[in-house]
């Protein structure tokens, strides 16, 4: 993948903090990476910044576009849901 362009965003009362990994500039919402293959990982800290509403979800999205070796342009988006509870245990009895 070529001319990498990496947004995340989370739902209301989640911000997304910090980019972790090695790939070239970066700002608060934008990780930019020239050239990345499959064997590279990137991750990000989650901060609350507000109260979140127990036994409901809270969502994280990223969406990354780039360039095929062929010069094709793609966009992929991942969506994930996490759980909120009061409780790091109910998180753990739930998740067999």
């Amino acid at each position: 993948m070529y001319d990498v362009s990496i947004r995340t965003r989370g739902s209301l009362g989640l911000e997304i903090t910090r980019y972790l990994g090695g790939f070239g500039d970066s700002s608060e919402t934008v990780i930019h990476i020239p050239c990345m293959n499959s064997d590279q990982t990137i991750g990000f800290l989650a901060k609350q910044k507000s109260r979140l509403e127990i036994n409901n979800f809270a969502y994280i999205q990223l969406a990354i576009l780039y360039t095929t070796v062929t010069g094709e342009e793609r966009t992929r988006v991942f969506n994930y849901a996490f759980g909120v509870t009061n409780s790091l245990s109910n998180t753990l009895i739930n998740d067999r």
